[in-house]
């Protein structure tokens, strides 16, 4: 009976499918960690989604190339991706959290692989960027981290979107790599996403990402997608500042608002229902009070 109160709720929180993803991902890293520099690289060239593997007709990258870590320590990978899917999994399910990731990595992948295409038919890029390496699990995470802003409430939702994508067009700019242009396009497809999801249902979907364990696996997804996107650009210090700007207009939006609108009420408070419809009415001007209407158009 204790074990049914104490640790089964529990249970019910527990991710399945990014624990499933994790350790799929964790044994093919620590494999690849252990066949040498050699193997390694015939690995990565063999899962890469680029032009020369898509050309043969090697569909079968797009889906190996997610289980692939080719840069940085496998575990600090693990962790960030692990951070980053749970809380999204926490938030909308396991099917629409796969979802995303999949729709993320799909469409940069296209994107890029058009890009290069036409970059290298028209003589822009270097015919050796064909083959270039191209392996990873940074699209689909962070189209995850950016469709995670229709789960926010509703006064962080501007603020965490303008962050990343500033920092994925930023990258772009600094870097000029068909990476960096794949992660904007990911974080503009998880937006895209997360939007249709939100207006497909008939009312605002309560933001569900609250309580101590959701916001801490966020902290983490946000430091994990800074070094994504901002850390090797070297913008990451553009974000603080951007969401402290974004942050300022929203607040001071309602603000002017609700003192326009106080200014140009012209009815008193204490007045009975029957005195403020008249003088609603009477507080309609009357067309033919201002001839100078007729003179402004043409």
């Amino acid at each position: 009976m204790t074990l049914q109160v104490h640790v089964l709720p529990r249970l019910r929180r527990v991710p399945p499918v990014t624990l499933a993803y994790l350790a799929a991902l964790t044994a093919v890293g620590v494999v690849l960690s252990l066949i040498g520099e050699r193997w390694q690289d015939v690995v990565v060239a063999a899962t890469s989604t680029n032009l020369h593997n898509l050309s043969q007709m090697h569909l079968s990258v797009l889906a190996s190339s997610v289980f692939v870590i080719n840069e940085g320590p496998v575990w600090f990978t693990c962790v960030g991706v692990g951070l980053t899917l749970a809380v999204a999994e926490l938030a909308w399910g396991g099917r629409r959290m796969l979802t995303t990731f999949v729709l993320g990595h799909l469409g940069a992948t296209t994107v890029v692989a058009v890009g290069l295409w036409v970059g290298i038919s028209s003589g822009w890029l270097p015919p050796i960027w064909e083959r270039a390496s191209d392996v990873g699990v940074s699209y689909g995470v962070f189209a995850v981290l950016t469709g995670l802003t229709f789960s926010l409430p509703r006064g962080w939702r501007i603020p965490w979107a303008a962050v990343w994508v500033t920092l994925a067009l930023q990258a772009v700019l600094i870097d000029r790599s068909f990476t960096s242009v794949g992660h904007l396009t990911a974080g503009l497809v998880g937006l895209s996403v997360a939007w249709w999801a939100m207006h497909r249902s008939a009312a605002e979907p309560t933001s569900k990402i609250t309580g101590w364990l959701p916001l801490t696996l966020l902290t983490g997804a946000a430091l994990f997608g800074l070094c994504i996107v901002g850390w090797g650009s070297g913008g990451w210090w553009s974000a603080p500042v951007m969401a402290m700007v974004v942050v300022l207009a929203s607040v001071m939006r309602p603000v002017q608002s609700g003192l326009l609108h106080l200014s140009c009420d012209p009815r008193p408070r204490d007045a009975s229902p029957t005195e403020q419809a008249a003088s609603a009415v009477d507080a309609v001007p009357d067309p033919t009070d201002r001839p100078f209407l007729a003179s402004r158009r043409q």
